[in-house]
C-alpha cells in the first residue's frame, strides 16, 4: 500500500492555486454557506498558512477544514488542476497528527474495525430510530430530536435500518450464465443508512441478468 502523503508533500501543488474563484460556483459546502473557508481556494489558503507557521490550529480553522465533502468538483472547474481534495484530506492528517483524535473520532475508528459491532448497533439504531429521529420540514432534513453526546443538535442524520442490506441477501446472486458478474460493494451508507438505494441498484441487476457479488465484508 503506498503511503499517504504529507502536507509538505502538496506544497508545490498549493504553490498553483492563483486563487481566481472557478471554484466558487461549484463547491457545495461554499453553497451552503457563504464563507471563503468553506471553497476551495479558502482551504488551501489555510493549508498554506499552515505550513509557513502563519495560522494555529484553533477553532474556526478546524471547522473550516471539516467542511468539505472532497468530491473533487473544484478538481474538475479547477484551470490548474489543483487536488484541493487531496491537501484537505493532508491537512485533516495533520490535524489529527498534531491533536490527536477526538472521543468521539476514536469511537468511531472503533466501531468500523469491529463488524460485528457496527451490525448491533445498526440494529439497535434501527429499532430505536422512531424515538431518536423526527422529521421536521427545513432543508436540514432528518435531525436529531434530542441531543445526544458528541453531536451538536442541528446536525442531520439519517435514520438507521433495522436490518442491514447485506444481512437480507446472499453473498452471490447468480444470474444468466451469458452475463456477466458485477461486484457490488454497498459500503456502510447503502448497508446501514440507505438500504432501498441497494433494493433499487439490485433489482436493475437482477432485470438485465447479471450474476452479483455482494462483498459481506
Amino acid at each position: 500500500m503506498a503511503k499517504l502523503k504529507s502536507l509538505e508533500d502538496f506544497r508545490d501543488e498549493i504553490d498553483q492555486c492563483v486563487k481566481c474563484g472557478c471554484c466558487r460556483a461549484h463547491c457545495p459546502a461554499f453553497g451552503a454557506e457563504k464563507h471563503e473557508g468553506r471553497v476551495a481556494r479558502g482551504k488551501i489558503a489555510l493549508a498554506d498558512a499552515l505550513l509557513n507557521g502563519d495560522v494555529e490550529m484553533e477553532e474556526r480553522f478546524l471547522l473550516d477544514m471539516s467542511q468539505c465533502l472532497l468530491c473533487g468538483s473544484c478538481y474538475a472547474q479547477c484551470p490548474n488542476k489543483v487536488h484541493t481534495e487531496d491537501i484537505v484530506a493532508a491537512t485533516r492528517r495533520e490535524i489529527a497528527k498534531r491533536k490527536g483524535l477526538s472521543t468521539f473520532g476514536k469511537g468511531v475508528g472503533t466501531v468500523l474495525k469491529n463488524q460485528g459491532l457496527m451490525n448491533l448497533l445498526a440494529k439497535g439504531g434501527g429499532a430505536f430510530s422512531k424515538l431518536l429521529f423526527k422529521k421536521i420540514p427545513e432543508q436540514s432534513g432528518l435531525r436529531l430530536r434530542f441531543p445526544a453526546p458528541f453531536i451538536s443538535s442541528d446536525r442531520t442524520l439519517p435514520p438507521l435500518t433495522a436490518k442491514p442490506f447485506r444481512e437480507r441477501h446472499p453473498e452471490i446472486i447468480p444470474g444468466d450464465a451469458d452475463q456477466p458478474t458485477v461486484l457490488f460493494f454497498t459500503g456502510c451508507g447503502i448497508n446501514y443508512m440507505y438500504p432501498d438505494s441497494g433494493e433499487a441498484l439490485l433489482k436493475s441487476l437482477k432485470f438485465i441478468g447479471v450474476t452479483v457479488i455482494i462483498p459481506k465484508a
